[in-house]
């Protein structure tokens, strides 16, 4: 005979009604920490109709997800709705892929067949290095389509510094967070593949014990200063264990190794 053991006191999950304080917290932890990986911000965006019930568009969600997945490409996903109400996506995502193809895989998975959706329901940003040589003619041709009143136009490359600020920002539009009365089982407002914050990297400092020691202290203030300038207090003797803005603390971390000057701390 099966014995079935069942948990007793577990409260079953509650529906999400909306974007806490705590879920953008674990947010930003995790896009610090997984910025590095990032190659492009893709925007999913419905036509004029739009599901209503959120195990409808999560499942469009889910197939699009699918799709970069046989393409050997990774997402980081933040969820929003618009004024009029429809949800829409913004994806952090860990390959290129191109405006023509991702305009094709979007309108037909959403099943939209209207040829304007096709044009304008989705947008691609590359993320770049901050020296890049193509970011400055982009944020020339950007300004000027700005003064021309394009309102819609966005920037085709952007520094990796500025696309964690840009994400960042999306998390501070709290009105774009409030779930609408006709909407239904509007689910997590952001996630990620299984994985993606988990790639470790290795860094080893060698030196005399004397020298090390004195770089680590300089560290240590260094980075507790950032951490205030978050508004996070952490009173320990020693580095915390969570580095919140892990890749970047590493990168830093060989930097000052070599002797570089540190950045100074910012939000």
């Amino acid at each position: 005979m099966n014995t079935i053991l069942k948990k007793e006191n577990v409260k079953p999950r509650q529906a999400i009604t909306s974007f806490s304080e705590r879920s953008a917290k674990r947010c930003k932890f995790a896009l610090r920490n997984s910025i590095h990986l990032m190659k492009a911000i893709v925007c999913l965006t419905y036509p004029s109709e739009y599901p209503e019930d959120g195990r409808a568009f999560k499942r469009h969600l889910d197939t699009f997800q699918k799709r970069l997945k046989r393409l050997s490409i990774q997402g980081f996903t933040c969820m929003e709705f618009q004024e009029r109400g429809a949800p829409h996506y913004h994806i952090l995502i860990t390959g290129i892929l191109d405006r023509h193809e991702l305009s094709r895989m979007w309108f037909e998975i959403v099943n939209s067949g209207d040829p304007q959706h096709l044009q304008a329901g989705t947008s691609i940003q590359f993320i770049v290095d901050d020296d890049d040589y193509r970011l400055e003619p982009d944020r020339v041709r950007y300004r000027e389509m700005k003064r021309k009143g394009r309102k819609n136009v966005k920037r085709m490359f952007i520094a990796r510094a500025e696309a964690e600020s840009y994400m960042i920002g999306y998390f501070k539009k709290m009105n774009q967070k409030v779930i609408p009365d006709h909407i239904k089982n509007a689910g997590r407002f952001w996630s990620h593949n299984r994985g993606l914050v988990a790639k470790l990297h290795a860094v080893v400092l060698s030196g005399n014990d004397h020298d090390l020691k004195r770089k680590v202290r300089l560290l240590r203030r260094w980075y507790m200063s950032k951490l205030r300038s978050w508004g996070i207090r952490y009173k320990g003797q020693f580095l915390p264990e969570i580095i919140w803005d892990g890749m970047r603390f590493v990168n830093d971390l060989l930097r000052h190794a070599r002797g570089d000057t540190l950045e100074p701390a910012s939000s």
